[in-house]
């Protein structure tokens, strides 16, 4: 039983795509199904193409032992994304079968069953990323005396990041075009949609930002701007994950 790592779905239009690997024999088993090819990517991973007309969706082979890493997934996807639009798929989604019709034929049958939404939403972010801030408190916290003591200081806490993730909204202006935030109590996570060409000049910016709180704040790399896109996450019918 062979199992495959879905990646991402992406418009082949928007894709350069390297010639075939040789000395990856596998990917010959699939020249009969599909318009296979090789995606640039960062990992050592060879990642291959399921086609089905101007969809594509990116995907790897595990083996027998699947043991898919984040890391890889997000490297692998990240890569993409540098030169084309993508929805990635919930890590992980694995698809697995005996033979190449096992695998390719429903991965085919995904991208047309859903070709309209998934072309839509490329299509409609095809110039734009996300960028997602993560905004924790750091300021340590004395064992509170009380419960009222307590509800202060967690009120405290989030006021401070309130503050920051406001504040930041406004240092960041006219770098994004569209901004929202989510408080999680633990702490608040902005996004933020990026021109392509401007993603560059965001973090440039956000590396100088600089506030007077006890706030932290970690960026993200751009992804797909998931969080402004009105597709669900991606998984596969009837998956063995």
């Amino acid at each position: 039983m062979d199992s495959y790592l879905l990646y991402c779905v992406t418009d082949l239009r928007a894709v350069t795509v390297a010639e075939r690997d040789p000395a990856w024999s596998h990917l010959g088993l699939y020249q009969l199904w599909y318009r296979e090819a090789l995606l640039p990517n960062q990992s050592d991973a060879p990642v291959a193409v399921a086609a089905e007309g101007d969809l594509g969706c990116a995907l790897g082979w595990l083996g027998s032992d699947p043991r898919p890493q984040p890391q890889d997934f997000y490297d692998i996807v990240s890569s993409l994304l540098e030169e084309a639009p993508a929805l990635p798929f919930r890590f992980p989604t694995l698809v697995q079968g005996r033979g190449p019709e096992s695998i390719v034929l429903p991965v085919r049958a995904l991208l047309r069953d859903h070709a309209q939404t998934f072309s839509a939403a490329l299509e409609q972010f095809r110039n734009a990323l996300e960028i997602d801030l993560r905004i924790l408190d750091v300021q340590e916290l004395t064992p509170p005396a009380s419960g009222t003591a307590y509800l202060e200081a967690a009120r405290d806490r989030s006021r401070r990041m309130l503050e920051t993730a406001a504040e930041l909204r406004s240092y960041m202006q006219g770098l994004f075009s569209e901004w929202k935030s989510r408080d999680t109590r633990e702490e608040v996570r902005c996004s933020a949609l990026v021109r392509r060409d401007a993603i560059a000049a965001f973090n440039e910016r956000i590396a100088g930002y600089e506030n007077t709180r006890s706030a932290k704040v970690i960026v993200s790399r751009p992804w797909a701007p998931t969080t402004f896109m009105n597709v669900p996450e991606l998984t596969f019918p009837n998956e063995n994950a």
